[in-house]
Parts: C-alpha cells; sequence; structure tokens
C-alpha cells in the first residue's frame, strides 16, 4: 500500500502534463522530488531502526504517505505540489528501512527470498496504481484523487490495532533474544567492506535513474506515440506487475548462485529489452519487450539489498536505507535530467541514452567479490 502511493505520480502524468502545462523537466522535477524525499533520509532513519525498532510509526507513515499522495490532483500551483509531494515522500523513507529489516529478521535461513516477497508485494502495490488511479481521472477528474486516500488510510488503522503483535519490529539483524545483538561491532572489520557497498550502492544508483526514467518516461512516449492515456496505463501495469513477478525468481536464483550472476544479467538484460521495445517491428512485439525490460530491471534491487546487508550486518538498517533509499534518492534526481534530455532532443532520444547507464552500472557489480550459493547465509 506504501508503494502504491509511492508511484501515483507516472501513471498520472500525462493528465498532470496538460493540466498544468509542465515541460519535460518539470515533470522529471515531480518524480525527483518524491524519489528524493523518499529515499535520501532513509540511511538516517535505518540508523534510528537499528537503535530503537518504532514499530508504532509503521501505520503513521502509511497514513501519512496516503492522505498527501491523494491531494495531487487539487493542487494548481507547481511549486506547491513540489513541496507537497516531497513531503509525502517521507513517509515512505520511515517505512521502507523499519520493514526490510523485520522480515528479513523472520526469515534468517532465505533472507533473499524473503526479501523478494517484500519487494515484489512493493512493486505489485506500484503495478496497480495505473489500473486505478487512470480509470478514476478519466471518469471523474484529477480532482478525485483526494478518494485514493480511503484504502491507504483504512489499511493504516488495521495496522495501528495490530502493531503490538509480532514482537518488536525494529530488532536488529542477526539478534538474540529480546533483541539482544548476537555478535560484536568490529570497526576493522567494517573499513574493510565499505568500498563493496559503495561500488555496490553506485551500481544501484545508475540502475534507479534508468527505472525512475522509465517509470516516468514511458507513460508519455506512449502517449506522444498515439496511445491513449487508458492504453498507455495498461501498458504501465504490465511493465510494472512484470518486475514484482520477477522479484521472486531473483530472490530464489540469489540463494542459490550468489547475487552477482542476477544483478549483472538484469542490468544488461534489460538495456537489450528496452531497446529491442523502441525498434520493435510490431505492436505486439513491442509489448514483449516491454514486459522484459520490466522483470529484468528490477531483478537486481532486493538482491543487493541483501547484499548490503550481508556486508554490514551490525547496522542492516542502514544498510537497507542506503541501498532502497540512498541510491533511489540520487538515482531519481536523474529523472529531472532525462526530462531535460527529452525537452532538447525528445522523449525517445532522452530514453535510448539513458539506458546505457545499465552498463557501467554492470561493470560495478562485475568487480565486487564473488560468493557462494547457499553459502551466501551471514
Amino acid at each position: 500500500m506504501v508503494d502504491f502511493y509511492n508511484e501515483l505520480l507516472p501513471p498520472l502524468m500525462p493528465f498532470l502534463v496538460a493540466s498544468l502545462g509542465l515541460s519535460m523537466t518539470m515533470a522529471g522535477g515531480l518524480v525527483s522530488a518524491v524519489a528524493v524525499s523518499a529515499s535520501l533520509l532513509q540511511p538516517l532513519f535505518g540508523w534510528l531502526v537499528d537503535r530503537t525498532g518504532w514499530q508504532w510509526l509503521l501505520p503513521l507513515s502509511a497514513a501519512w504517505i496516503a492522505v498527501l499522495m491523494s491531494t495531487v490532483g487539487l493542487v494548481k500551483d507547481y511549486r506547491l505540489l513540489i513541496l507537497l509531494v516531497g513531503l509525502a515522500g517521507l513517509g515512505s523513507a520511515l517505512y521502507h528501512p523499519l520493514g526490510s529489516v523485520r522480515i528479513t529478521s523472520l526469515a534468517p535461513r532465505h533472507r533473499g527470498l524473503a526479501m523478494s516477497a517484500y519487494s515484489a508485494l512493493g512493486n505489485f502495490g506500484e503495478a496497480v496504481v495505473p489500473l486505478v488511479a487512470v480509470p478514476l481521472v478519466l471518469s471523474r477528474g484529477l480532482k478525485a484523487t483526494w478518494l485514493l486516500a480511503l484504502p491507504g488510510v483504512t489499511f493504516a488503522l488495521v495496522m495501528w490495532l495490530l502493531r503490538g503483535r509480532g514482537g518488536r519490529a525494529g530488532a536488529p539483524l542477526g539478534a538474540g533474544p529480546n533483541g539482544a545483538q548476537a555478535f560484536a561491532f568490529h570497526p576493522a572489520e567494517l573499513r574493510g567492506r565499505w568500498r563493496q557497498v559503495l561500488l555496490l550502492d553506485a551500481s544501484l544508483i545508475l540502475r534507479s535513474w534508468v527505472h525512475v526514467s522509465l517509470l516516468t518516461f514511458v507513460p508519455l512516449y506512449l502517449v506522444e506515440s498515439g496511445q491513449t492515456p487508458l492504453v498507455a496505463s495498461r501498458l504501465l501495469f504490465l511493465f510494472m506487475a512484470a518486475g514484482a513477478a520477477a522479484i521472486f525468481v531473483a530472490g530464489h536464483l540469489s540463494d542459490l548462485y550468489g547475487y552477482r550472476p542476477v544483478m549483472i544479467g538484469g542490468l544488461l538484460g534489460t538495456v537489450a529489452a528496452f531497446l529491442g521495445f523502441l525498434v520493435a517491428p510490431s505492436p505486439a512485439l513491442a509489448v514483449v519487450f516491454l514486459v522484459a525490460a520490466g522483470a529484468l530491471i528490477l531483478a537486481p534491487l532486493p538482491v543487493a539489498i541483501v547484499a548490503g546487508q550481508r556486508l554490514i550486518p551490525h547496522r542492516a538498517g542502514m544498510a537497507s536505507g542506503m541501498m532502497m533509499g540512498f541510491a533511489w534518492g540520487l538515482g531519481g534526481l536523474g529523472a529531472t535530467l532525462t526530462g531535460r534530455l527529452a525537452d532538447l532532443w525528445g522523449i525517445s532520444a532522452a530514453l535510448r541514452t539513458v539506458i546505457w547507464l545499465l552498463v557501467p552500472a554492470a561493470l560495478f557489480v562485475l568487480t565486487l567479490p564473488g560468493e557462494e550459493g547457499r553459502g551466501c547465509r551471514a
């Protein structure tokens, strides 16, 4: 549900561009505002999760993003809209580190699969957005987006009622009974791993730049190519739903073979699939390539989160914040640059250029040490 609201803007972008008269740079700026606020604070919030485990903040963060993001259709001033979506993203920034540490602590022997389930359900929530938001706006207008807040607020109330069940949500990864650490903190060990963490994060920053750009500008590209907003929303759903399904497979493969082949295959495969979408000779083949690109670009995400947690297990929340938040925030800033390229060269040329960022992203992963399948468990 949180990710549903986190990705509410991309399918609504054709309507917002038409209603507010936005340029492609301004459209990218909106998405960048959400990405930055929802992401760059995640390492800090992850650090707080490691120290406190504030489970009561889970329903609060869900309600926060639901209410604020659902009012985007009521705002007619671009600067106010930037502020609104920036504040809304803070709910996602708080929710994700807390949830990711909790889910991997519940399945310590299958962390890749557990994180894949967590990520896949979030991405399923994202994928549903075009099917819900676009028909609502087509039938009732942009002002009706406030109705989208109702399921999120209901969900938050249910979470609040159940908040005391299931133990302490913020118990650190690898914690013993009552949340006590089952391992010692060794600064010397951490110093030897920071280079690997930063290389892994650099790869995810480039991946996030490409992913946010595709989510933002593929609907606009489709409408520009003659598709209706409704058809564009359905194709965006297929793109995002394919990623949600592929995450399960990626997590299982990472448990078997390690994170490097899964990440490198996903990154390079996305380049080939998306270029195929742009040059496909038939609409049916273009849809196949688009679905493949959606599946492949999300495959590296949960795998990298688990890899980061294993590199610094005594700071699992901060590692999750760096892999999900810091990387997504910096990558999201790239959407504004992609929008500027689209204003200068056109949407198709901008996307053709940005997709090649996944090649150096794969090279960063290639420089990292490998790991054995099944033996990856910390």
